[in-house]
């Protein structure tokens, strides 16, 4: 039953009523009017057979009977317009394509971005969703393409082929025959290059994905630094040229059996030619055909195999290498979204895990286990544990980012496993470890948390003691762009993590949870950003994950993790005074200090 599905979605018909539709909601008005170009190119093709044939006749008469010059002339006119006509409306219509082609792709964009902020978040921890992005976004080209394709075959191709055989039927019926023996062959042909391509690009993507990460590490700015300093430029260009030989490698297989195939079925049609031009002479000789009727078809005859050229072995034959690549954009389109609950939950009350246990893709083993928690409504909480106890794992759990592998998360009663994400996070807020730094202005990295807000910035920022004043640092104020790649300034990790906090509390939000937002800050600073979120974060429910127990402090109950289960739960003097991992943490954190 799998198997019939996937081949329904994997044939012409189907890609063709997701793929029109799309585009034609992309830009409606270029769609018509491209529609209609094509429609008069094709009219002005076929009219162009008529006149070509009078004109001969014409000329063939004045030469016989000198008087008929003033006919002849004015066919010659009329054989002019109608060409440059067809040339000027080729011509806009290249134009109309060339100039909406990159709007037709940044829409597909954008479908692809909405997909993906649908899907579940921890799907981008498999390699295989991985693939399934990248393939799409390489398929939202090929999509473009097959669009205007498909508009050339329907509004064109097809019309032009059907007068042409209509023409050729009128002179002599067998002649029909002759775009049969052209057309089989070549479609044939690149029915079978398709499959080539297809299982091409199954086989090339994660290469894909491997050569953009090592180039990344060569030249992109963040890894720039690092990759120099320890003089691994070498191995990172051997990487990047060992994958490059693979996908050579693979494409050079592929292409060398798709020219087999293509090389066979044109010899075919070249036969097929050769037929047709018999056929004419034949004609000719016998008196079927009058000698316009012969021109006119051996001037056409040549346009007829171009256009059939272009058509199948260009227009179509492209197609046959991104078959494979729309039908991984339109698979990627298909994503089932799992959360489709609009209604409102409750941020503001108890958040509780009833026996949550959470396994990543592909691992053998929970992360976490049998997790019992209840977090009370405004309660500030501090999350702790030794690294890969699975504390940053809890974090996104608790702002609903995963869904548990069993067990139930609930705010106020509600479970969450369903709910949108817009409508899940309209009032959290979360800063993370690995937090973003966006390449924009000062105020514009604090405001994007909420644009709706109409706070002035200038308070977040001196909670968190970022000095705007200091024009060193900043020297246009909150105009500050924070990039020197776009002629502003680069920042400190400390500073990075004071805007990263500052945008967590512009969000306005019933429930924020703070990941080790910290770890660049010195424990003394730490501690006097901690005492002043507490007091920002009044009356709404905190997570704070540290591995710095002395922030711990400020919680009103810590818990404790280690080998992803809850190991302990209590506050900083409750645990303090029982043996357990967090004195253990505590006493050995403790001594590095006394030391």
């Amino acid at each position: 039953m799998k198997e019939k599905r996937k081949n329904k979605k994997q044939n012409i018909i189907y890609i063709f009523n997701q793929v029109y539709p799309m585009c034609f909601k992309a830009k409606p008005t270029y769609f018509i009017y491209i529609h209609i170009l094509c429609v008069m190119e094709a009219c002005l093709t076929c009219g162009s057979v008529i006149v070509n044939k009078f004109f001969y006749d014409s000329v063939h008469i004045a030469f016989l009977e000198k008087y008929q010059l003033t006919n002849a002339v004015k066919m010659l006119l009329v054989f002019a317009i109608v060409h440059l006509l067809g040339e000027i409306i080729e011509s806009m219509k290249n134009f109309a394509v060339d100039t909406n082609t990159t709007r037709l792709l940044g829409y597909l964009y954008d479908k692809i971005a909405e997909k993906a902020i649908s899907i579940e978040p921890i799907n981008f921890e498999d390699p295989k969703e991985l693939n399934s992005i990248y393939k799409a976004q390489n398929g939202a080209d090929s999509a473009v393409h097959f669009q205007f394709t498909c508009t050339m075959i329907l509004m064109f191709y097809i019309p032009y082929l059907l007068f042409m055989s209509s023409f050729l039927f009128s002179l002599k019926p067998v002649l029909v025959f002759a775009i049969l023996f052209v057309f089989i062959p070549t479609i044939v042909s690149h029915i079978l290059r398709i499959s080539v391509y297809m299982k091409l690009e199954d086989e090339v993507t994660p290469f894909r994905r491997e050569y953009d990460a090592y180039k990344n590490s060569i030249v992109s700015i963040e890894n720039l630094k690092e990759t120099r300093n320890l003089g691994a430029f070498g191995y990172f260009k051997y990487l990047l040229m060992n994958t490059q030989q693979i996908l050579n490698g693979k494409m050079w297989k592929a292409n060398k059996k798709s020219n087999k195939i293509d090389a066979f079925f044109s010899l075919l049609s070249l036969l097929g030619y050769c037929g047709v031009l018999f056929l004419l002479v034949v004609s000719l000789l016998d008196g079927s055909i009058t000698v316009g009727a012969f021109a006119a078809v051996y001037s056409s005859i040549g346009t007829v195999f171009m256009i059939m050229e272009g058509m199948i072995r260009w227009d179509i034959g492209n197609l046959s290498e991104h078959f494979g690549k729309i039908c991984n954009f339109l698979k990627f389109m298909d994503t089932p979204v799992v959360r489709k609950d609009s209604c409102q939950v409750n941020k503001k009350g108890d958040v509780e895990l009833k026996n949550v246990s959470f396994r990543y893709p592909n691992a053998k083993y929970d992360s976490l286990s049998d997790i019992n928690i209840t977090i009370q409504e405004g309660e500030t909480i501090a999350i702790v544990g030794r690294n890969g106890a699975g504390k940053t794992t809890l974090s996104k759990l608790l702002m609903g980012l995963y869904r548990p592998t069993s067990g139930k998360l609930t705010y106020d009663g509600k479970d969450i496993s369903n709910t949108k994400f817009k409508v899940l996070f309209e009032r959290i807020s979360g800063v993370f470890q690995k937090f973003q730094k966006y390449k924009m202005t000062l105020e514009d990295n604090i405001r994007i948390s909420d644009f709706s807000s109409k706070d002035e910035i200038n308070m977040a920022i001196k909670k968190v003691d970022v000095d705007m004043a200091n024009r060193n640092i900043f020297p246009n104020g909150k105009e500050t762009i924070l990039s020197r790649e776009f002629d502003g300034v680069d920042l400190s990790g400390g500073q990075w993590q004071r805007i990263a906090i500052a945008r967590g509390l512009y969000r306005e939000s019933d429930l924020i949870i703070l990941d080790e937002p910290t770890a660049a800050i010195d424990p003394i600073e730490e501690s006097e950003i901690y005492k002043k979120f507490v007091d920002i974060a009044k009356d709404r429910t905190t997570i704070i994950i540290t591995h710095r127990l002395g922030s711990a402090k400020i919680a009103n109950r810590i818990i404790v993790l280690e080998g992803g289960r809850v190991v302990q739960i209590g506050s900083h003097d409750e645990l303090l005074s029982k043996p357990g991992l967090y004195l253990d943490m505590y006493m050995a954190q403790s001594k590095w200090y006394q030391e």
